[in-house]
């Protein structure tokens, strides 16, 4: 008797624990865009898996978006060797659905493909993948643009201990003073958003505004208020003082990082395609615009380099 009162209780205790422990989760799932890097989604796999304190509770759902044959399969050749999932996107989904049906009602550039314009195909890819990997997640999900990456120690489940969404902010191209999501990096714990299949990125008109790649979560934090949102703002590198070391020391930048600013200074200045950033209190830094160069790029280069170096420090 005594032995089956002890075996009951023990099942109590357990079950108990498996509500209030902060130890008992599913998985964080982290949904990545690629186009033809594939150095940068293996780079960008090992910073995840270096610095994410959470590194045996994540996947990575590859979206590969590579429009050349060959690209395509070197994306999937370095997924299989990483051990991820690998989703190929079909080219033609990029010129149909809904957000394509609502463009063609608005002042949006048709005079080219839509399958042509970088905003239209980034937000095509995340809404399929929140359709098909995100709104039935029953965790944490995540979306990480392709050349952003984790350089420190960070835990995304404790940054949402009180917030249900956490993300870098963008703010609109008129006069509006609009802000929303940028749709590079954003965490959202999926059990707690309202209304979770209104949360989209898609880019949007407010009013005659256009509101670029992740616009329309502008409308989503307006209409569910309720919502709470840490919310970050990118440290750009055109906005330091990268002549200056004693200045970037007193702003806090580590000896590494100031190396890297001097490295980047004269390509990001001459290169208006590019735009490097420092992004949520300096824990990731996202190189833009790398999708159109190539390896041995020299930003990137500089980039991979610095990386590099963190992985190996103990």
């Amino acid at each position: 008797m005594n032995i089956k009162i002890s075996y009951i209780k023990i099942c109590l205790i357990f079950i108990f624990f498996a509500f209030v422990s902060d130890t008992i989760y599913g998985k964080i799932r982290l949904i990545v865009c690629h186009y033809n890097r594939p150095d940068f989604l293996r780079l960008q796999y090992q910073t995840f898996k270096k610095f994410l304190v959470e590194k045996d509770e994540f996947e990575l759902i590859v979206l590969n978006d590579a429009i050349h044959p060959q690209m395509r399969d070197a994306l999937e050749i370095t997924c299989r060797e990483l051990g991820l999932k690998s989703i190929i996107f079909p080219q033609y989904l990029h010129n149909q659905g809904v957000l394509i049906d609502y463009l063609k009602k608005l002042p949006f550039r048709h005079d080219i493909p839509y399958g042509q314009n970088g905003s239209v195909r980034y937000c095509q890819l995340i809404r399929y993948g929140l359709e098909n990997f995100g709104y039935n997640h029953d965790d944490i999900i995540g979306i990480v643009e392709g050349d952003v990456f984790l350089v420190k120690k960070y835990s995304i489940r404790q940054s949402l201990n009180y917030t249900d969404i956490l993300g870098v902010m963008r703010p609109d191209r008129g006069t509006l003073g609009i802000e929303y999501l940028w749709i590079g990096l954003c965490f959202a714990d999926m059990q707690r958003l309202p209304n979770k299949y209104n949360f989209c990125f898609d880019l949007t008109y407010v009013d005659t505004t256009f509101l670029d790649a992740g616009g329309a979560t502008y409308e989503y934090l307006k209409n569910n208020s309720e919502v709470k949102v840490e919310k970050h703002y990118p440290l750009f590198i055109k906005s330091l003082p990268r002549d200056n070391a004693k200045k970037l020391k007193d702003l806090g930048f580590a000896n590494d990082e100031i190396e890297l600013l001097g490295k980047l200074k004269n390509h990001v200045d001459y290169c208006p395609a590019i735009g490097f950033e420092f992004l949520v209190n300096k824990n990731f830094i996202h190189l833009g615009g790398s999708r159109f160069y190539g390896e041995g790029d020299p930003a990137s280069t500089a980039l991979k380099i610095f990386i590099e170096n963190r992985l190996s420090q103990v």
